[in-house]
């Protein structure tokens, strides 16, 4: 059983009169992170999750502890009839299914101790919980965290971070975005995330000039990258400043990445391949056009995706990846567009595809 979302809200703010700190606020943005997940993963209830991740921490009210607010959680929640969300309380904090994988003092009593190992014993971790295990290691009390940053920021404040713990969390963000199909980061809208365009001597510019276009119009955080941060030549004469070599680039805040065709010659190197592998892996969109898409292919990336390599279509969208012919341009920039959801709506997108494609006036 759980409490309506209201009651839930109730719950939290009485707790936070209690004892008052970022933990609150920590909370809502682990139980917004959670609906959200739960909406993009189709077969999860967003209400429930949303409300077990507001709760996840209510154990706090009884005062600065450690392992102690798992047992206080878990104690408060079933006091209220709310099974449901006495077990996240005591789930949260065990990825490794044991308490050997927690951080943190272990400040409780000898009966407060049995009670969270009995009860580890006996549950099945099931989606939920890996949910608001996810969701609890990237929200601050401010926003959404890097997963990786937060966890080393743990590990600078108490000295350690279990190996085993660390790896657990990047397999539940590799899960979700599988069950998504979409980047984490996307989903629960972190901030400063990047669009990231592939430059290098002898690109083709107007494969892409459209699409950046719709992302600078958009105010999407637009950067150029390069094998080596150096200026680059375009085939059609211009001279690009490159804002980042591409071993430079922090995967985890990139939206989308983005390769155009030219001369391909420059850019088939070992750490091109190795960065959109990784990029796939986590469900970054990446979009390919003309030889852009050799790229992707000679990447691996294509393997079990429809694309312009195994179709006869100019312009491929399929799960994470989007391709297309150079005569395709125009497309290419509406597909990624839709991915990256940057039209206001259907209204919005049918005025661009009227001006850019059929090349009808806007009143």
């Amino acid at each position: 059983m759980l409490p309506t979302r209201e009651k839930a809200e109730e719950l939290l703010i009485e707790a936070e009169k209690c004892n008052p700190g970022p933990w609150g606020n920590h909370s809502r943005v682990t139980a917004r992170c959670a609906e959200k997940i739960a909406k993009a993963c189709g077969d999860l209830d967003p209400d429930k999750a949303y409300i077990t991740g507001l709760l996840h921490d209510i154990g706090r009210k009884f005062g600065k502890r450690h392992l102690g607010h798992v047992s206080d959680g878990y104690s408060y929640m079933m006091s209220l009839g709310y099974e449901e969300a006495a077990r996240i309380c005591l789930t949260h904090s065990f990825n490794t299914d044991t308490l050997d994988g927690y951080i943190g003092n272990f400040d409780t009593t000898e009966e407060e101790l049995k009670l969270i190992q009995s009860a580890l014993e006996t549950i099945v971790m099931d989606e939920y919980d890996r949910l608001i295990q996810l969701c609890d290691s990237i929200a601050g009390a401010d926003g959404v965290l890097d997963m990786e940053e937060r966890m080393l920021d743990v590990k600078h404040r108490y000295g350690s971070y279990p190996q085993k713990k660390w790896d657990n969390n990047l397999d539940l963000k590799r899960h979700f975005e599988k069950k998504m199909g979409k980047n984490l980061y996307v989903v629960v809208n972190k901030e400063n995330l990047e669009d990231i365009v592939l430059l290098y001597d002898g690109c083709c510019i107007y494969e892409i000039v459209i699409l950046n276009y719709f992302l600078k119009c958009t105010e999407s955080k637009l950067l150029f990258c390069s094998v080596d941060r150096q200026t680059v030549r375009a085939v059609e004469g211009y001279s690009i400043n490159c804002d980042m070599a591409i071993d430079e680039i922090n995967l985890s805040n990139v939206r989308s990445f983005i390769v155009p065709g030219g001369d391909i010659s420059n850019i088939s190197c070992q750490n091109v391949y190795d960065t959109l592998r990784k990029l796939s892996d986590q469900r970054t969109i990446i979009a390919g056009i003309c030889a852009g898409v050799d790229i992707l292919d000679k990447a691996g990336i294509l393997k079990d995706i429809s694309s312009t390599h195994s179709s006869e279509f100019d312009c491929v969208r399929d799960k994470n990846i989007i391709t297309a012919r150079a005569n395709a341009y125009v497309d290419f920039a509406i597909e990624t567009g839709k991915a990256l959801e940057i039209f206001e709506d259907e209204a919005d997108l049918q005025e661009t595809i009227e001006f850019w494609k059929n090349h009808k006036k806007i009143d």
